[in-house]
């Protein structure tokens, strides 16, 4: 497996436990108790619900740093709206409710980690292209057709 899953819940015993088990899982894995500490990381496993900033406001920082991060959240106190919006407005793998079914917490993991792979892949893709080449791109983008 590659890069470093970091745990974030803001009850340290948890998010120890958690990494815990993602290292006996073949998991390079660190603990945190604090969203600002995380806003440069590769795979998070974040709470929703924490003091200072909440999961879901943490997510959003993260992404406008970097989109290529993957997020898998879990609460203890799971609603519909959370769920829905952990998904579909903040782009999670997964949304897991505590107490954590180990088993889905491994598989939202090894999905985010591919998914934080092939994002990087497609973006260093990107990044090798010319400033012509991605001007052309971006026209095709838009329903230019080549020719134009």
């Amino acid at each position: 497996m590659t890069g470093v899953i970091y745990v974030l819940d803001d009850d340290a015993d948890l998010a120890g436990s958690v990494t815990r088990f993602l290292r006996r899982n073949q998991f390079s894995a660190e603990p945190f108790v604090s969203p600002s500490e995380l806003l440069d990381a590769y795979c998070v496993v974040t709470d929703v619900m924490m003091p200072d900033m909440d999961g879901f406001e943490f997510a959003q920082r993260l992404r406008e740093q970097d989109a290529c991060t993957s997020l898998v959240f879990m609460t203890g106190m799971p609603t519909t709206r959370d769920a829905v919006d952990s998904i579909r407005v903040f782009g999670g793998i997964d949304y897991i409710a505590k107490p954590l079914d180990e088993v889905r917490l491994l598989q939202a993991v090894i999905e985010g980690v591919a998914w934080s792979d092939q994002r990087r892949a497609e973006l260093a893709k990107l990044k090798a292209l010319s400033t012509r080449e991605r001007e052309v791109l971006t026209l095709l983008g838009r329903g230019h057709q080549n020719k134009e």
